[in-house]
């Protein structure tokens, strides 16, 4: 199976073996190989840089000094602001005049305010960002994405992260941010199951061929032969691919043919 980059690999036991299964990066790490083990934390941007390129689930973020005349005051802070400005994490309530500076007014969590004069953002305001860190000073970031395999349990909001949880036994789903998890279709009586499912795909079913059946047992594992008739034996039915031959005695002084 191939990998993706943003994607962990664990084991997962099934039928006395284990297989491995994927599941994406938490939102706030990322992994930059297809068969990482584990997903990284985003590097911290100190004070005095900036968030220069935003993190996913696939690459780190990465951070530039603030030039000249500008700061950041904490951690992870999308933008530099003017010395002179209003701080990351708070919002111009009034501007500066000749003879008071401007106002400025604490933002909340679950909003982003970059300072200056930028006004205050909402997270997720329709595109499904969270305040990941409680600071009204850094900027919203991406909710994680359930992978295949899994789905979303608990979609999130502004203040907490989407939640994944794995298929159970015997389900499926095969794209990101499924809502619920698929059943394997059934394989009924006279057929097999050919192709078994797993947490990203339906199992497949393929019936038995001629001289073959399940009886009546759905998701079988195999079609079984039909018995042979012996010597002193004739046929008394014929199978099917839901029922086996059935054989009777020769009577007295009798063969079959």
């Amino acid at each position: 199976m191939d990998r993706v980059r943003g994607w962990r690999v664990r084991e997962r036991g099934g039928h006395g073996r284990a297989r491995p299964e994927v599941h994406g990066c938490t939102s706030g790490t990322f992994s930059a190989s297809g068969d990482a083990a584990s997903c990284s934390p985003w590097t911290e941007c100190v004070a005095g840089e900036y968030v220069s390129t935003a993190g996913s689930a696939s690459a780190d973020q990465a951070c530039t000094v603030c030039a000249t005349g500008t700061y950041t005051s904490g951690p992870n802070q999308a933008v530099c602001v003017a010395l002179t400005g209003c701080a990351p994490g708070t919002v111009q309530t009034a501007p500066a005049t000749m003879t008071a500076p401007a106002v400025c007014a604490a933002c909340s969590v679950g909003q982003y305010c970059a300072g200056g004069e930028l006004a205050a953002v909402v997270c997720d305001d329709g595109d499904g960002t969270w305040d990941h860190d409680g600071s009204a000073a850094t900027a919203c970031v991406a909710r994680t994405s359930c992978s295949a395999g899994t789905y979303v349990s608990a979609e999130g909001g502004a203040t907490t992260d989407r939640s994944c949880t794995a298929c159970a036994s015997g389900s499926y789903t095969s794209v990101s941010n499924a809502t619920s998890c698929m059943a394997y279709a059934t394989c009924v009586a006279g057929e097999y199951v050919s192709t078994a499912g797993t947490g990203t795909s339906d199992q497949i079913c393929t019936a038995c061929g001629d001289g073959a059946s399940t009886g009546d047992t759905t998701d079988a594992a195999s079609c079984s032969a039909w018995r042979a008739c012996t010597a002193g034996q004739y046929v008394t039915g014929d199978g099917s691919d839901v029922t086996d031959r059935t054989c009777g005695g020769c009577a007295s002084g009798a063969t079959a043919t």
